[in-house]
């Protein structure tokens, strides 16, 4: 099945939105983009989620990631 295309994530975009974020809704998402649900919610969760942050950490995050790695180790 490959790489969604952009209209596909459009329309997952567009119908998530529709069902304020139910997981329970993603079986008739992915019916109509020929994905499984799985896929589907994978693809919101990691891309299309708006709140999702992007980019390089800033300074403090950076230094919490440090502190917790000292405090905790590789768990």
């Amino acid at each position: 099945m490959g790489n969604m295309r952009d209209t596909n994530a459009r329309k997952l975009a567009q119908t998530w939105e529709v069902l304020t974020g139910s997981p329970l809704g993603l079986a008739g998402i992915a019916d109509g983009l020929s994905r499984c649900g799985k896929s589907c919610r994978l693809r919101w969760m990691n891309y299309l989620q708006p709140n999702v942050k992007r980019g390089n950490y800033t300074e403090e995050e950076e230094l919490m990631i440090s502190k917790l790695h000292e405090e905790l180790g590789n768990k």
